[in-house]
């Protein structure tokens, strides 16, 4: 049988690289992921303004969760985790000014907008920490809603997805490790597949569906209750 030629290319959508590009990705993925610890398992939720000084503000909707400055405050709440055991966190970009949202997100993917700059951050004081990013347009977009809008108010599907590609690029050129697309858009991980190879990030960069099956509320009792759990047997004391 002949070999294949050299320069036969492995579609994107076939090339499964980005899964393992981070340690923490291959742990999950070994043949002995389901005896790892409630630790190495958990993905611990941040969520994030583009002020970069300030007091944390809690989250009255989600016990146990603030929205922090992407400052000093930041790293050292996450200092003492990580030092506990926490190897994984998700970002949520939080725009703090209502001033900077618009009818296409524009400030999702900017260089001075919350994800972004949490992403540097994250890479630059914990380099072994695996970052995830949250992709969605709704805390970005003056009508709330995870996409581009029609003149009648409905979802234009392929402008969408063009949109939330370029975002999740952009946020995997930035350091993210693990893209987490949240929005409803059909195709949209082709789509954001397509951009990441297109810019050379696709072998670098694991693509997960990041889903709303629960309350966030039920999903923060779930982590409240595994650090409880952890403390207990004397993993976080």
């Amino acid at each position: 049988m002949d070999p294949a030629p050299a320069s036969y290319s492995v579609p994107g959508s076939a090339r499964l690289h980005g899964a393992y590009s981070h340690p923490l990705l291959r742990d999950w993925q070994c043949e002995h992921a389901v005896d790892l610890c409630l630790t190495d398992r958990l993905i611990y939720p941040i969520f994030v303004t583009e002020q970069t000084e300030g007091e944390p503000v809690r989250i009255s909707g989600l016990p146990g969760q603030s929205r922090w400055p992407c400052g000093s405050a930041l790293v050292e709440h996450l200092r003492v985790l990580c030092n506990k055991g926490l190897r994984a966190v998700i970002v949520f970009g939080v725009p703090s000014d209502d001033e900077t949202k618009d009818a296409v997100g524009t400030y999702a993917d900017h260089t001075e907008g919350p994800t972004i700059l949490c992403i540097k951050l994250l890479r630059k004081e914990f380099p072994a920490l695996l970052v995830v990013a949250d992709v969605c347009l709704c805390e970005y977009t003056d009508h709330g809603h995870c996409g581009i809008l029609e003149e009648d108010g409905s979802l234009h599907n392929a402008k969408s997805c063009e949109r939330i590609s370029a975002v999740a690029t952009a946020y995997a050129a930035a350091g993210a490790h693990v893209i987490a697309p949240s929005d409803m858009m059909d195709g949209r991980i082709g789509a954001i597949r397509a951009s990441l190879e297109s810019n050379g990030l696709l072998e670098k960069t694991s693509v997960m569906r990041c889903g709303h099956a629960r309350s966030a509320r039920a999903q923060t009792t779930d982590i409240e209750r595994h650090f409880r759990n952890l403390a207990a047997v004397g993993r976080l004391t």
